[in-house]
């Protein structure tokens, strides 16, 4: 068995085999060392979330004049479903990129498909963006 000192109190599993430990009510005041694989269920988390290089923060800047959660990588860029599988959702599916990367902007002014962008009554003009093309520029009415 580890030596666990450095982690406060501990409970000896040497002796007679636990198998299950029930606890309907467990706090832990200080700090609380878990070494090796947990199965958590409903966790709750106040203040930050480290894992690896990925960190979210659930109460971002509480200073701030209008605090956001953030979710951030400490190297490179964040992935988002960078296996490939599936697609991506932002607002309710308001903008979706599906595993083909079309984008689709459902509600607003701009829509994209194959590259073109479209727009409704409020934006005048279009323009076809191709592979390579930095700017473009959408002339007025």
């Amino acid at each position: 068995m580890r030596n666990l000192d450095h982690c406060g109190p501990r409970w000896s599993l040497e002796k007679p085999p636990l198998t299950r430990l029930n606890l309907p009510r467990f706090g832990v005041s200080g700090q609380f060392a878990v070494l090796g694989r947990s199965t958590l269920a409903d966790v709750g988390v106040t203040g930050k979330l480290f894992m690896g290089l990925l960190t979210i923060d659930g109460l971002g800047e509480v200073e701030s004049a209008s605090p956001a959660a953030a979710i951030n990588t400490l190297s490179g860029p964040l992935k988002l479903r960078s296996n490939g599988l599936g697609g991506l959702e932002i607002l309710r599916g308001r903008i979706v990129i599906d595993p083909h990367n079309n984008l689709t902007v459902v509600q607003g002014d701009l829509s994209v498909d194959q590259g073109r962008i479209f727009a409704n009554e409020s934006i005048r003009g279009g323009v076809t963006i191709r592979a390579g093309q930095t700017q473009i520029r959408v002339e007025e009415h």
